[in-house]
């Protein structure tokens, strides 16, 4: 009878752990069958669609897995709250059109992450020279 019990325990938490997704069936490659959610694919998708040129366009130059301090992946926006959770991910850096990017992933999410450099206004974006210098 107790042989009977582990059979049955052991299927259940078999199961269990296949619905939750801890194990993957025998030939499965791919959870979903979804295998375009590499954070290769993701960072180069993020800096194609932010300059409107086609993927093959971009290039990866480097690739970190990380543990992110918090949910901006360590990049935060002024004026935003964050969860102080760790959040693993990759810091990804593309290059496009002769500049380099700095992309974050954490999942299906990325984000472009712009340093700046402290001044007199923080929390606005640098403005853009102008091409001719202003006269008075």
């Amino acid at each position: 009878m107790c042989a009977v019990y582990r059979i049955v325990l052991t299927g259940l938490v078999v199961t269990t752990m296949l619905l939750a997704g801890c194990i993957k069936p025998a030939g499965s490659d791919q959870s979903m069958g979804n295998n375009d959610t590499t954070p290769e694919k993701t960072a180069l998708k993020t800096v194609s669609d932010l300059l409107g040129i086609p993927p093959e366009s971009a290039e990866i130059i480097s690739i970190v897995v990380k543990d992110f301090s918090d949910s901006s992946l360590d990049c935060p926006e002024p004026g935003r709250s964050y969860l102080m959770v760790i959040t693993p991910g990759h810091q990804v850096i593309v290059e496009a059109d002769g500049r380099r990017f700095d992309v974050r992933v954490s999942g299906k999410s990325s984000k472009i992450c712009y340093r700046r450099k402290p001044g007199k206004n923080p929390g606005k974006p640098p403005a853009l020279p102008s091409k001719s210098p202003a006269t008075s």
